[in-house]
């Protein structure tokens, strides 16, 4: 005998709109939470958790995946890390973990939760980052304005824009500079920096690699190799 919830799940077209009539309170409970940004997107949450503190935390809408699909962002010790969370009716999933309701899955980030990801790497939520916060109404003013430089530039918007303050990290096997030997290393990339370390627990790098001074990148013979 098919579940309530089989017999509405019989359509991929109509999948959203039936998850919506079963689940909103609970979508409504788990939104109502002061560190969810309903509008913020991956590139806004980067900008913002990579200034803050390790352990600082938010939950935001994915920008793909369907109705009731979320994304827990942590900051890390050198970048920022992104989580699926789902919503379904069965309760709220993070990864392996399923939690049978949205007041236990919220009542669990109250005892800082540490995560961990496929790079052995340990996260600790600390800090939820609140969607509202007091802003100071005060604002500098101008004293000077005039144009530095040459104005007939034939640079555009696109050519002058900054770095992301997206972040990538991970472990990749090196060949050495002199010793020709392959070590695995920690590398991270952040701005126009590409780092290594000899470990992820390392502070110092070993090595840091300005990314706009590399000229090309050439594959290499074994697979998924490159110099």
């Amino acid at each position: 005998m098919a579940s309530k919830y089989e017999s509405k799940y019989n359509s991929d077209e109509d999948e959203n709109e039936d998850i919506y009539e079963v689940l909103p309170e609970l979508q409504l409970q788990l939104e109502s939470v002061n560190w969810f940004h309903p509008y913020l997107t991956r590139h806004q949450s980067d900008a913002i958790l990579q200034t803050s503190q390790e352990g600082v935390y938010l939950l935001r809408k994915r920008s793909r995946g369907g109705w009731g699909r979320y994304s827990l962002d942590i900051k890390g010790k050198q970048s920022v890390k992104h989580f699926p969370v789902a919503l379904t009716e069965r309760g709220v999933s993070l990864g392996s973990k399923l939690f049978d309701s949205v007041h236990i899955f919220l009542t669990h980030f109250q005892s800082n939760p540490v995560i961990a990801d496929e790079s052995g790497s340990f996260l600790e939520c600390k800090f939820p980052y609140p969607q509202k916060v007091n802003e100071f109404e005060e604002y500098n003013k101008v004293t000077c304005h005039f144009l530095y430089g040459d104005d007939d530039s034939d640079e555009d918007d696109e050519t002058r824009v900054g770095y992301s303050a997206a972040t990538k990290e991970g472990y990749i096997k090196k060949q050495g500079g002199q010793i020709k030997s392959w070590k695995t290393r920690w590398f991270v990339l952040k701005d126009a920096n590409l780092s290594y370390y000899s470990n992820h627990k390392s502070k110092k790098p070993i090595k840091v690699i300005p990314v706009d001074k590399i000229v090309h990148i050439l594959g290499d013979d074994p697979s998924k190799c490159f110099r």
